[in-house]
This record gives structure tokens, sequence and C-alpha cells, in this order.
């Protein structure tokens, strides 16, 4: 598996075309008349629930939406070229010749925008997921099995205890295939309950991604595995989308316009959330290295696109990279993009993970955004056991899930204003570093955030005192808890005699609020409010005037 980074050459004033890869070059359209397609129509390239999302975030549809002129694509197949793969939003073809006469052809074409030539690319270090322990499954008894600390340390159970597991979100993977993922336990769950929705490979242009490379199948194991006991993801009732971009005997940039035809995919079809466990930076040949500078997330490819994606309604995660024991060091692109949630890795204790690339961004943004456990991560293999890895290949999945999870318990929140309160719960959100970013966030104060609630810890009951304090004739407390139980409410006087009791039910994992209005004959005084649940006793003094 190889990783790459380049300029976007395309986009400069100069008519050009860009060689990606022995053979393989991308042809630039000038615009995308004479199509069958309008604006005004929209369900034609776009699923409904792509319109959905737009509608609801008050998206427009616009000229990226288009398909590439159908005919424009038709006359690049009759000149014969083979086209391998359509990029809409980027508007122009990948192809495929071997004769360098058609190439001198393009220039009198009058839609094409030109073609800029660049030298071949070389392959780049490969990414490293490293196998550490292996186990068979089936030796835990509890609930996430080996999981449970990759998705606790996170407090991504609080989520899945109020039932937020990713019931009615779309998430798409792009990755380099899943091969097996449809033989192996692991994933009859998924299959058995049809939540495997959609699958593309990109580069064959075919519906058939489960061969080429196991990377992909322990990505989705970290999201989707339901196996409890063994191993839970952080995503189990959650639909998904499997995409293949990426090109395991391929050594050449050409990865990152097969990106941006996954995204526009995944854009079509409506997906929620995108886990893009890839990244582009350095290459074999020093002359070819991207330099810092050119990540400020508007120079590459592969950022450019994310961005395009992320504009479009959809929340983006992707992994920092590999890099931190590297010369290189620094996280790759699309890491390097604005309105994504890139991810770094730590270890079970929250410390940061020695080889996970660093930040900033060559603009100065705080990278990565934040961290979960990437290093002993416990993720399927193809021959469905359970073993650990290292790589923020799988910490990039860990918090896609939860993401999807938290966004499908505040569905009113846009996506830019969802990634935010991930990176506001985090343990180091006043004081960002280049190593952890924001630090390790807490899914349970993300929600929490977003309710405008204050709950410091959610695994202990709280009770928020009565307010206002002196009242009238009513007052207002809040309690938390993490049973649903009923309480008994009970207000006396200084000399003990009870004048009001109420018996409530109140649910678990969520901020209860209570009013009390007290009957009229209660007079002036001072009062004491007992709270009285299954285990404890809350007591609050009060003055009625």
């Amino acid at each position: 598996m190889r990783f790459f980074v380049i300029t976007l050459l395309f986009f400069l004033a100069l008519p050009v075309f860009s060689q990606l890869a022995p053979q393989l070059y991308f042809i630039e359209f000038t615009d995308k008349n004479n199509g069958p397609f309008s604006l005004q129509q929209p369900e034609q390239y776009l699923s409904a629930k792509a319109i959905q999302r737009r509608v609801s975030q008050q998206i427009p549809i616009d000229q990226f939406d288009i398909p590439v002129t159908p005919m424009y694509v038709d006359s690049m197949r009759n000149m014969g070229f083979q086209v391998r793969t359509v990029s809409k939003w980027l508007n122009g073809v990948v192809v495929y010749t071997d004769n360098p006469a058609l190439l001198l052809q393009l220039s009198g074409i009058s839609f094409v925008s030109g073609y800029l030539k660049n030298s071949e690319i070389v392959p780049s270090t490969k990414l490293e997921v490293t196998p550490v322990v292996s186990a068979k499954a089936g030796t835990r008894s509890t609930d996430y099995g080996y999981g449970q600390t990759q998705i606790a340390q996170v407090h991504g159970d609080y989520l899945h205890n109020l039932n937020y597991k990713g019931q009615g979100m779309l998430i798409a993977i792009l990755d380099a295939g899943f091969n097996r993922s449809d033989s192996i336990d692991a994933f009859d769950y998924l299959f058995n309950n049809n939540r495997i929705v959609y699958t593309y490979d990109v580069i064959n242009d075919s519906d058939y991604v489960f061969s080429y490379h196991s990377h992909g199948t322990m990505v989705l194991s970290v999201l989707a595995a339901n196996v409890p006991g063994t191993l839970v993801g952080t995503a189990p009732e959650a639909d998904y989308a499997l995409i293949r971009t990426e090109e395991g005997s391929s050594e050449y940039v050409i990865e990152e316009y097969y990106l941006a035809t996954g995204l526009e995919h995944a854009d079509s079809i409506g997906a929620d959330v995108v886990n893009i466990s890839l990244g582009y930076s350095t290459f074999d040949d020093p002359a070819q290295d991207h330099i810092w500078a050119d990540l400020d997330g508007n120079t590459c490819t592969a950022s450019i696109v994310a961005r395009k994606a992320a504009a479009k309604g959809m929340a983006l995660v992707v992994s920092a990279g590999n890099s931190g024991n590297d010369s290189w060091t620094k996280i790759g692109v699309p890491a390097d993009a604005d309105s994504i949630l890139t991810a770094g890795s730590v270890n079970s204790s929250g410390g940061y993970s020695s080889f996970s690339s660093i930040g900033p961004s060559a603009d100065g943004r705080v990278k990565p955004d934040v961290v979960a456990m990437g290093e002993m991560t416990w993720v399927y293999s193809t021959a469905g056991d359970v073993f650990q890895g290292n790589g923020t290949s799988f910490a990039s999945p860990l918090l896609a899930g939860l993401v999807a999870c938290f966004w499908q318990s505040t569905p009113e929140l846009k996506p830019q204003e969802l990634l935010q309160f991930v990176r506001m719960s985090a343990d180091q959100f006043n004081t960002p570093d280049e190593f952890r970013g924001y630090g390790l966030p807490d899914f349970a104060q993300a929600l929490f955030l977003a309710n405008n609630l204050q709950i410091e810890d959610p695994y202990s009951d709280h009770f928020i005192e009565a307010y206002p304090n002196p009242f009238k004739d009513q007052f207002t407390f809040k309690i938390y808890t993490t049973d649903s139980q009923y309480i008994h409410i009970n207000l006396t006087d200084i000399s003990g005699r009870n004048v009001y009791r109420e018996l409530t039910y109140i649910s678990g994992w969520t901020q209860n609020t209570i009013q009390v209005t007290l009957p009229g004959d209660v007079g002036n005084g001072i009062y004491f409010l007992d709270i009285s649940g299954d285990t404890k006793l809350y007591r609050n003094i009060l003055v009625k005037n």
C-alpha cells in the first residue's frame, strides 16, 4: 500500500495535462455545458438523502454537484483514451493511453482547458499498521470485549448507553479494499441486517470491494464489528458505504484523484460521516517529497476535495498519519484540510503515540484536531481473529463512529458545529499542542456541551441545587443519574412537618429538570428539600418569601 501527496497543478492558469502514473493522465474540462443535467432537477444525480442533507443544512445545489458532461467523456473515449474515472468536483477525467500523439490532439478541443505535464511521481513510504498481539475470538465476557478500553477512554459507551449506536446514520469508508469483509463473523450482523447499503470500487468501476487489501477490513471492524464479548465497534448499528479509492499495487498519485471520485460518490448517496484512513506525504525520491509549506489545506488535491466534501455537509474524520518517528514527522494530506476532524493517536493511558504524525498545519492551524487510541487498538483480521495493531488508521474510525452516534443524538447540529463540540470536549482544549492537538475528546461532555449542560462526571449521579432561592411559589431542580428510577420529593419545614410530597420518574443517562409548584397554603419560611432515589439522598435548604 502506497500513499502520496502532490500539488494540484491543474488549478494553475496555464493549459496543461498531468501525468499521474505511467500512461495515466488527468484531463480537465472548461465547463459543464451541453449536458442533460440541471440545477433544477438534482434528483437526476443526487439521492433523496443527499438532497435532504442540503435542505436541512441550507446548502445550495451548485455547479460542483452537476456531473461531468457525458459528451465530453465520450469524446475522450472516441479519441482512443481509456477513461479510468470521472470527477465532477474537479471537472475532468483520469485516462490511460500509451499513445502520446493523442495528447497533442487535446489542444484543438474547445472544451478541454488544457493539460499540464508533470514528471512521474515515485512511490511514498507505506502506511504502517503493525500487528502487535493476536488473540482468538470469544475469550472475554464483557459486552465490548477487547474493545472496552478504546471506546470507554472517550466515553463512547455513554452514547451507546443512551441507545445512540448509529441507527439511521450512513458512514462511508474510503480505503484500499475490504478483503473478506463479506465472509468473516465480525460483520455477520451488518450483512444479516442489510447495513452494507453501497459498495463501489473507483479504480475498476465495479461494485465489488471485498478483496484487494485487508486495511479497510480492519478499519471497518473498529467501526462496525458486532460480536459481544469479543469486539463491538463504535457505531455497530449504522449503515455503511464501502468505497475503494486506493490502488494497492499502484505507486502513483492517481489515488488522490480516486479519492475525489470516492468522496463524490459518498456525497451523492447521502453519507453523513466519512472516514478516511489514508494519507499522502513523502516519497522515496527526495526530489519529489512534499514540503511542509504545501500543508495549508488549499494546495493538494486530496485536501481540496476533502474541504469540498465538508462544504457539502458531511462530517469527515481523517487519520493524521504515521510519520511521527520518520524524518517527515508531519501530518499528511488530506489531514491538513480545515473543516475536518484530523485524528492523531494515543495509548490506553492517553499518552502520545510516538508514531503519530504531528502538526500544526503550514498556516498555523491546530493539527491533529483530537486523538484516540490508535496504539494497541483491537481490530479484526481477515482470518476472523482479533489482534492489536498500531496506526492513526484506527484512531480515525474510533472517532468517526462516535461522531455518527453524537450526530444521531443531536440531529439539529450542522457538521462544523458537531465537530467543534468534539474539539471543545477534549482534555487540552485550552492548551493544544502539535502532538495531541486539542487532546482526548469526551463524547459525554460533547453531548452535554451541545445541550448546554454542566455535568463533570457522566458516571456519577448529580443534583443541581434548586432555583430560584429564595422562591415564591415555584422552584426547579435538576438531577442526573445513571439509572432510570422513581425519586421521592419531600419538602419539610423547620419543625419537621411535611408540606409537599411527590413521587416522580426520572430517566437515566440524562439530566432531568423537575419543577415543583407548592399549594397556596404553604407559608413563608425556611424549608428542607429532600430528594431520595434508589441509593442516594440529596438535601437542599430553601427559603420561601
